[in-house]
């Protein structure tokens, strides 16, 4: 079974809380620097753009919403025409309901923000689309046994740790490459089980998840490209079936600013994330995101592909 879904919050809001809060614990300021977010997806109209300011480890209560910047003037100046953002929710700025054009590719862009007497740019191109042409998943016959570490409980006297099985599932994505890309093309892909393994330190010897030049993978214009990643499925015994579930796989093409950024997105080692923005911090990029939703069934063959009719 295949479901097409949308996919278009690509980083997390809790990445992005602790890239906040490490800037200031690195520089602190009475007044935190403005972060500017924003991707503008090829093929739908113009994305939102969302304000917030740096705070202090020790602010008290909610530090996203104490960080949303509000009474901001934002524009977005698309191929030469501009666009009045309005705010609606707090910190989030959005183009009027009547503007529903949407963006094509190759459309050059800027993003233009005042607040509180601070002005910010940032600037960027909307990458040719991407879609996803069919999928392969690779189930093996029988579990393999585990070490499932607790990384919650490591200490200096020893680590927690239980026997368990799982199913290490090989999942490929196909796609069309692009001539129009360019080099400056990268992809992110990304597994997502509906059914989470639920030891970090297994996942991080797996490959749900990676981020790399699409040129390394193109072999000639218009040639068929893919992915290879690996995800696990957890059960309580060796003789237990796969439970069937979903996955999804989404891919995103953008450039090596989204691809910097997306690398180090869940980096809180007191550093400050990559940033295209002149005048604040933060990421106003490109890009072309498809994601399919596929339902891998235990009863099915070992080898399932999926073919996805457009």
């Amino acid at each position: 079974m295949i479901r097409r879904r949308s996919y278009l919050r690509i980083v997390a809001a809790a990445a992005l809380v602790i890239g906040i809060v490490s800037c200031d614990s690195v520089r602190p300021e009475q007044t935190g620097s403005l972060v500017v977010e924003a991707y503008m997806n090829t093929g739908l109209r113009p994305g939102p753009v969302i304000l917030r300011t740096t705070q202090p480890l020790d602010a008290e209560g909610d530090l996203l919403d104490r960080s949303l910047a509000t009474g901001g003037g934002v524009d977005l100046i698309i191929n030469g025409l501009t666009v009045e953002y309005e705010e609606g929710s707090p910190g989030h700025y959005s183009p009027p309901d009547e503007y529903t054009d949407a963006l094509e590719a190759g459309d050059l862009f800027d993003v233009l923000v005042n607040w509180d007497g601070r002005t910010a740019r940032a600037s960027g191109i909307l990458p040719p689309p991407i879609r996803i042409d069919s999928i392969t998943v690779v189930v093996p016959g029988e579990p393999v046994e585990a070490i499932l570490i607790d990384s919650l409980r490591l200490d200096s006297l020893g680590v927690d740790a239980t026997t368990g099985y799982i199913y290490p599932i090989e999942t490929t994505a196909w796609w069309t490459q692009n001539p129009a890309s360019g080099p400056d093309s990268w992809i992110q892909a990304q597994l997502r089980p509906r059914s989470q393994f639920s030891s970090v330190v297994v996942d991080f010897f797996l490959l749900p998840e990676q981020v790399f030049s699409e040129g390394d993978v193109g072999s000639g214009e218009f040639a068929p490209l893919s992915w290879t990643g690996l995800y696990a499925i957890p059960v309580d015994r060796a003789d237990q079936p796969l439970p069937s579930h979903e996955l999804r796989i989404a891919v995103v093409r953008s450039s090596k600013v989204y691809a910097d950024y997306a690398a180090v997105r869940f980096d809180s080692d007191g550093r400050e994330p990559p940033s295209n923005v002149e005048g604040a911090l933060g990421i106003v990029v490109g890009l072309s995101v498809d994601s399919v939703v596929v339902q891998v069934d235990p009863l099915a063959a070992k080898k399932q592909t999926f073919a996805i009719n457009r």
